[in-house]
């Protein structure tokens, strides 16, 4: 019997004598844990002889229920004397278990645009879970748009019949606001459960003109390894996008750059690379100190954007007259050249099957490895073989993937390439 459970003893009587039975009573009793159980003797009607009636006696359990047994003895009371002996009965009871309805993680993302900017849609990404081992029923989410935001796609409210423990479920929108919103807001959700206690309102931070996030909100799962069923805390990120570490280091002589090229006009999507560069932003800014202003973050670089942003390393590491650090990260399509086998960096607004369109990685290597500085350091996610991540290949004449030179790194130069000339680079997320 589980606690705020309603449940019977189900019983077959039947008279085998030869008089009616009048005035029968089926009598109850219990020990053991009757914590939060009720129940009380059922007045029987007249049982013909040769006649069998079928009983319910009701058993309620509370939210009082505790964890144990309880045993319960029943019999038949017929006021002549003729009623029947006891009959045992032993039932487990299990202790309420209460649900517990959050917004465990969220994602806010702007397409072309790694920063949450006023009048640009974006989307909110909400996952909802129960954090706890009681079932949820009657769950109800509902937010209120703020002033000068505006609901494009979703529903402002919505309802869930039931949420199992552990179960989540994903809920999407899309806002835009006008220029009269505050630079920073809290977008606040309501939850509620039909118990009115175990659901927790969420809050997700809005701050307009600062990068896209994502994150975990804080909740508590303690004490549950002993349950029968794991709640496992949900997400909508990659675990290394969540709780970027922050060190107190100062890197004040570091200079990024951070291309991440995602939308391209002529060729397939690369998946999740402005996330990524954003991503790798924050750590750069959080966890190496490299000021802010010393990052140059590129989202969907075209071929002048790109040449640009080496120039600009060009000019401010040669100021500090050997005293620099660099860093190049590079996120979107690689393309090889058929004939020579050379890698290219394919922009934006280059076409896979012409590669004069691409920026060679070999001028990359020797401009920055050139610079006189203490360390470069290049990161490549990226594969120069003519596939795309998800699979199939960037140009249409091209049937099979070629293994390109991946060159030569210069100088104080270390590479760290997330695929070799032949191979892939696939995101997983």
């Amino acid at each position: 019997i589980n606690a705020n459970e309603q449940c019977y003893i189900r019983l077959q009587v039947k008279n085998t004598g030869r008089g009616d039975g009048y005035g029968c009573v089926a009598k109850i009793q219990a020990d053991g844990t009757t914590d939060g159980l009720t129940f009380r003797n059922k007045q029987l009607p007249v049982i013909k002889p040769g006649d069998t009636q079928s009983i319910e006696i009701p058993i309620t359990a509370s939210m009082y229920t505790a964890n144990g047994q309880v045993r319960f003895n029943i019999e038949i009371d017929e006021p002549n004397g003729f009623g029947t002996d006891p009959v045992e009965l032993t039932v487990r009871t299990h202790k309420f278990e209460s649900p517990m309805v959050e917004i465990v993680s969220y994602k806010i993302s702007s397409e072309g645009s790694s920063r949450l900017l006023k009048k640009r849609p974006f989307r909110v990404q909400v996952l909802l879970q129960n954090t706890d081992l009681g079932m949820a029923n009657n769950v109800e989410m509902s937010f209120k748009v703020p002033d000068n935001m505006f609901l494009l796609e979703g529903e402002k409210y919505q309802q869930f019949l039931t949420l199992a423990p552990n179960e989540k479920k994903t809920l999407e929108f899309e806002f835009q606001s006008n220029n009269n919103v505050p630079d920073e807001l809290d977008f606040e959700i309501k939850l509620s459960e039909s118990y009115g206690r175990y659901a927790k309102n969420a809050h997700i931070p809005l701050h307009f003109g600062q990068a896209v996030s994502s994150g975990m909100i804080s909740m508590n799962i303690q004490g549950k390894e002993e349950k029968q069923v794991t709640i496992t805390r949900g997400s909508l990120v990659a675990d290394v996008d969540e709780n970027i570490p922050v060190s107190k280091r100062q890197n004040a002589n570091t200079f990024a750059v951070i291309i991440a090229n995602e939308n391209y006009q002529q060729v397939a999507k690369v998946p999740y690379a402005l996330n990524d560069g954003n991503i790798f932003r924050q750590y750069c800014e959080k966890t190496l100190g490299i000021p802010a202003q010393n990052i140059h973050f590129v989202a969907d670089a075209t071929y002048n954007n790109i040449r640009k942003e080496v120039n600009w390393l060009r000019e401010v590491i040669s100021a500090y007259n050997g005293n620099a650090k660099v860093i190049f990260y590079y996120a979107g399509h690689g393309v090889p050249d058929e004939a020579s086998k050379t890698a290219f960096l394919l922009p934006v607004d280059g076409n896979g099957s012409d590669i004069s369109t691409g920026y060679k990685l070999d001028d990359l290597y020797s401009t920055l490895g050139g610079l006189a500085s203490q360390s470069v350091t290049v990161l490549l996610d990226a594969c120069f073989s003519g596939s795309k991540r998800e699979g199939g290949m960037l140009a249409s004449a091209r049937g099979v993937a070629i293994k390109a030179k991946s060159g030569v790194p210069q100088g104080n130069m270390v590479v760290f390439s997330a695929a070799t000339g032949d191979e892939t680079a696939i995101y997983r997320h």
